[in-house]
């Protein structure tokens, strides 16, 4: 079979952590393949070390969508696969690359362009990708157990934009940090999440009275979802909010607290406590339970001059009704945020129409890695700088993920990509008006 690409496909950047050599390459207009290769599209990329190709980049017009490059004795208007390509060494298509099925294709899914058009003049959506701003997914949970102070601290030595975590309350008052197993309808399991006499009896953290019984508490070091080592599974303990809060207050007055609203009971609570320790401009209240977002809301409707919410508030969705901005907005909303695989990028235009935050959050450990093998097979091997790069470019703002570090870094790359084509547009541009001068002269 004869697969076509008219136009020629444009220029594209490929991620630092994949380039082998800065060497320009354009794919041919007509690649032969297998007979029994299916329809496919490519998503080869390329970088440039010279003004020469830089000026080849910006001849690009447009990106190529999943409909540029298709089968010519297919009819269907869709293709069926994707081809994940890499480049050797010497800068060629890797003649090994996988076939993906566009049903699992993560790119495909968010409707992002299967070329990414590079010019010297970065889009929207290319600045934001450098702007996008980094949480850490109850911490650093693959540094220390999640939801403890270790590893928030860790993310605020890494300098990250903001963390995550969850809070329950106890029938003696107190606020704690903890996730626990079961999901968000039925939250807060200690069974598989501990061990002991109440991991057995099945029960919840909220059927534990008191602070000191959590300290009794052992976590499991065979749970599946907790990333960490094993040590710090044994030695971690479940803390309380307040010590959360005075940690970061004291070590990041500027990072971001995103605090999940979990349980009965905890709304007012946790909003006081945040006024008594003067932290309202470090924090912001989400929930799964729009109630409690409508809670805080109905608590605290004031606003700045610019008419933002001084008390800041995210609608989490795991999935995505039709309606879902006007729900959101419906509770007073400052944000939403969305399970990464329902970003795309008209559902992130959507949200910043609307005049709200966009954030994409990552499932944990476990949940994302069947998500990686087995249902978005061009995410990368493991949830990192591909998945990362990806998620950027549908322009949502913030993106909370298990592996902060690596999105640090993915970010700052992305950022000295784009500074690197400025510079050469720049180069480029000098270049040519001497040469202009010179020819009048």
């Amino acid at each position: 079979m004869i697969v076509t690409a008219t136009p020629t496909p444009p220029a594209m950047v490929m991620p630092p952590t994949t380039a082998a050599a800065m060497t320009a390459f354009v794919l041919p207009r007509t690649t032969t393949m297998p007979s029994l290769a299916p329809p496919l599209v490519t998503s080869s990329v390329l970088t440039t070390s010279s003004t020469g190709a830089l000026d080849k980049l910006a001849m690009s017009t447009s990106s190529i969508s999943p409909h540029s490059i298709l089968d010519n004795n297919d009819k269907a208007d869709t293709p069926q696969f994707l081809r994940t390509d890499s480049l050797t060494s010497a800068g060629l298509v890797d003649p090994t690359s996988a076939l993906v099925p566009l049903e699992k294709s993560l790119r495909y899914k968010m409707g992002l362009p299967m070329f990414q058009k590079v010019t010297p003049i970065a889009s929207p959506q290319q600045q934001q990708t450098s702007r996008c701003r980094v949480v850490g997914h109850r911490g650093a949970l693959y540094e220390h157990l999640e939801n403890t102070r270790e590893a928030f601290l860790k993310c605020a030595e890494w300098n990250c934009d903001a963390v995550e975590l969850d809070v329950f309350r106890l029938d003696d008052g107190t606020l704690i940090v903890f996730h626990g197993a079961g999901n968000d309808r039925n939250p807060g399991q200690l069974k598989g999440y501990t061990i002991g006499k109440e991991a057995a009896e099945e029960k919840k953290i909220m059927d534990l009275k008191t602070f000191e019984e959590t300290q009794q508490l052992q976590f499991n070091p065979n749970y599946a979802e907790f990333g960490c080592p094993s040590k710090e599974i044994v030695a971690a303990r479940i803390p309380t909010l307040r010590q959360v809060l005075v940690d970061l207050k004291e070590s990041a007055p500027t990072m971001e607290i995103k605090i999940e609203l979990k349980g009965e009971g905890v709304t007012v609570p946790t909003l006081e406590m945040v006024d008594e320790l003067d932290m309202v401009r470090q924090c912001s209240f989400s929930s799964f339970d729009h109630t409690k977002i409508a809670e805080v809301r109905k608590l605290h409707p004031e606003t700045y001059a610019d008419g933002s919410y001084v008390y800041r508030t995210g609608a989490l969705y795991d999935s995505l009704p039709s309606d879902f901005v006007a729900r959101a907005q419906s509770v007073g909303a400052s944000e939403i945020h969305a399970r990464y695989d329902t970003l795309s990028l008209q559902v992130v235009q959507d949200i910043h129409d609307a005049g709200m935050g966009s954030m994409g959050w990552i499932r944990g450990p476990v949940g994302m890695g069947s998500d990686i093998s087995s249902k978005y097979l061009d995410a990368g091997k493991e949830e990192g700088s591909t998945l990362y790069s990806m998620l950027m470019e549908t322009g949502v703002q913030q993106l909370c993920v298990n592996k902060p570090n690596i999105m640090m870094e993915t970010r700052l790359q992305q950022q000295k990509q784009q500074d690197m084509i400025q510079m050469m547009a720049h180069v480029s541009t000098n270049s040519k008006m001497n040469s202009a001068l010179a020819l009048q002269q």
